[in-house]
């Protein structure tokens, strides 16, 4: 069985991204800030303009 990169990159930023939200959702500010700035920061190495 192969990872697909592709789909790998996806999910990193899926599960991220869902963190953020519960972050966000649960009032966790710091948590919420780390969390977004990895986001922003995988997204922008994993999918570079």
């Amino acid at each position: 069985m192969t990872i697909d990169p592709e789909a790998l990159k996806a999910g990193v930023l899926f599960v991220l991204i869902g963190f953020t939200v519960l972050a966000l959702w649960r009032d966790w500010q710091i948590t919420a800030v780390v969390s977004a700035t990895a986001m922003v920061t995988y997204a922008s190495l994993a999918y570079p303009a």
